[in-house]
């Protein structure tokens, strides 16, 4: 297990980019915006601060969610399935590797944005408390998971590739539609916009419930999930040899 672990880390290509993903987005997060123009405690510094915050926190989550992606890119050949299938371990011990490594990546994510946004309150207690939006990120992170690892086991990771360019592109074809025919009344004029937005962080800042939602059911509900896809990737891997061996 711990071999196959570091031979994925070793030969995964997208673990490097990620951790330079993780250092811009935890950079992003820490980052001090304060200065003549927008001081400390307005609302110009609660919504800068929240933006920045969450196209940081989106960025690492971007970036673990790519590594996650091509988690079986460094065994595609053929040659290599038969390999680690004819193993001890078997087509179980294949793939519980390789939900481990994504569950030890996810708990990772979640680690470096905990310890990102704790630096940053630490820094400045009028800094907005986001624990309630990472712990959902990870949430999502695990959920994908449970749904793209049984794709890829039996289709490849290009197709696991196309499987999330598809639901990418189907998420912005909805808003393109939304915002074309849509009824945007709710958002009003910009500064209406910005006001709901400062609002929506003050929410969130304050927001014990969120948390403790987070925490007590949405990380449970998640694991539950992901640990539910294990079997179907199982069958889902044995149905994608078999079909390479025809």
């Amino acid at each position: 297990m711990l071999g196959l672990i570091y031979k994925d880390l070793r030969s995964m290509p997208m673990i490097f980019v990620t951790l330079i993903m993780s250092l811009i987005g935890s950079g992003a997060c820490i980052l001090d915006i304060a200065s003549d123009e927008v001081a400390v405690g307005s609302d110009s510094y609660t919504m800068l601060y929240g933006f920045f915050s969450f196209m940081g926190f989106f960025l690492i989550f971007c970036g673990f969610d790519a590594a996650v992606q091509q988690i079986f890119l460094p065994d595609e050949k053929l040659v290599r399935k038969h390999f680690y299938v004819s193993s001890p371990a078997g087509v179980k011990g294949y793939i519980t590797e390789k939900y481990v490594l994504t569950l030890m990546l996810s708990v990772v994510m979640l680690g470096i944005m905990l310890t990102a946004n704790l630096i940053a309150v630490k820094l400045n207690s009028e800094r907005t408390d986001l624990t309630g939006v990472i712990l959902l990120l990870f949430d999502f992170l695990l959920v994908q998971s449970a749904i793209s690892l049984p794709v890829t086991a039996r289709f490849g990771s290009k197709a696991g590739d196309v499987y999330r360019s598809c639901v990418f592109f189907a998420l912005i074809f909805a808003a393109v539609m939304y915002l074309l025919f849509g009824d945007l009344s709710i958002f009003g004029s910009f500064d209406g916009f910005i006001e709901k937005f400062s609002k929506l962080v003050e929410k969130i800042r304050n927001a014990d419930t969120l948390r403790r939602y987070a925490l007590l059911i949405g990380v449970p509900v998640s694991i539950a999930v992901f640990a539910a896809s294990f079997r179907p990737c199982c069958c889902c891997f044995r149905a994608g040899l078999e079909k390479c061996e025809e």
